[in-house]
């Protein structure tokens, strides 16, 4: 349930800080969390890097490391 919750926050944070679609969002995450980089959407404000980051290191690293 950790996964879920940590992808759910991220989009939430695109949505606020980068001004995306529910979609656009949901796209972001998971292109991101997957490592598939498409690089059609990056988050590009402070806040919405760090929430990136964040997904990156909490939900994709050591989450599933563990």
């Amino acid at each position: 349930m950790l996964i879920p919750a940590i992808v759910l926050l991220h989009v939430l944070a695109m949505m606020a800080y980068e001004d995306l679609s529910a979609f656009d969002g949901f796209w972001l995450t998971l292109t991101t969390l997957l490592t598939v980089g498409y690089g059609d959407l990056a988050a590009k404000s402070f806040e919405g890097r760090w929430a990136t980051i964040l997904l990156l290191y909490l939900g994709g690293i050591f989450t599933l490391a563990n």
